[in-house]
């Protein structure tokens, strides 16, 4: 006797099976439609090793695209440091930069906890905007 001539096997056949493709259909349904609901494509061009690199420290920002407004920006300030050295007494050249590297070292730690104050508030409204919005009372 083979399966499908048994009481459970037509049982299986008969109800079970088709119940069973209903259930992926739905389930196929309800994944496609969630991903179109929530995925996102970003306007920006992201290597698909980004995450890789980034974990194993190989991400390097582009800081090359503002080096030309850098260096316009640098130039009055080596002007004045040339000229501030010629008026200055090496003593007092000593102090002034001892002078300028606590004000580095300085906003180096402010420039530093702006960053991670800003990728915390980032990540926060990324989650935020992916959040399932809260249920209002019709649910």
């Amino acid at each position: 006797m083979n399966f499908y001539e048994t009481r459970a096997g037509h049982t299986f056949y008969e109800y079970q099976l088709p119940q069973l493709i209903s259930t992926l259909k739905e389930l196929t349904t309800a994944i496609t439609q969630a991903k179109a609901k929530f995925s996102v494509r970003l306007p920006a061009d992201v290597p698909p090793d980004f995450l890789k690199e980034l974990y194993y420290g190989n991400f390097e920002p582009d800081m090359q695209q503002d080096a030309a407004q850098l260096r316009e920006y640098n130039k009055p300030v080596m002007e004045s440091q040339k000229r501030l050295k010629k008026l200055l007494a090496p003593e007092v050249w000593e102090q002034v930069e001892e002078y300028r590297r606590s004000i580095d070292i300085r906003t180096s730690f402010e420039l530093e906890q702006a960053f991670e104050t800003g990728f915390r508030t980032a990540a926060k409204m990324i989650a935020a905007g992916l959040s399932a919005p809260p249920c209002n009372e019709k649910g």
